[in-house]
């Protein structure tokens, strides 16, 4: 295969977008680290998204997103069984909203680039596809094979 050489720095990312991704929130998420809750972004999402385009299409530009808005929050849920033993736990991750607005924006147009690269039986990490898409068309094959008699 050959090398695809994507410039992030060219990269516009519209207001449409950031529109779209603000109003696909679940205002029922828990807050992030910062303290602002998805419901407050999806109904001030028409006067945050001029900031956002901003502060999004800079980091573009600059190719860099401040760390602060790269860090999360543990909390750590009981599963089952003794609650005074750690192996029982298992880690969330409470992120900020806007960095995952800004990253679901940045995999989808890297998705949309990449995607005429995928081989057609690259069903793992695609839309609408899955092992079991795989073993579905797998299946297909060999029943398809037997009933031709073929080997």
């Amino acid at each position: 295969m050959n090398n695809i050489n994507v410039d992030l720095s060219s990269w516009i990312i519209d207001q449409n977008e950031i529109h779209d991704f603000l109003n696909y929130l679940d205002i029922n998420a828990s807050t992030g680290p910062d303290g602002v809750p998805s419901i407050f972004l999806k109904l001030c999402s028409f006067e945050l998204i001029k900031s956002l385009y901003l502060i999004f299409n800079k980091s573009l530009s600059l190719g860099y997103f401040p760390n602060i808005r790269k860090k999360s929050f543990i909390t750590p849920i009981h599963k089952s069984g003794d609650k005074h033993n750690v192996s029982n736990y298992r880690p969330i991750s409470k992120l900020f909203h806007i960095p995952k607005i800004f990253e679901a924006i940045i995999t989808k147009k890297l998705t949309k680039i990449m995607s005429p690269y995928n081989c057609k039986n690259q069903h793992g990490f695609r839309p609408k596809m899955s092992i079991s898409t795989n073993m579905l068309l797998f299946q297909f094959k060999i029943l398809d094979s037997l009933n031709s008699h073929a080997q």
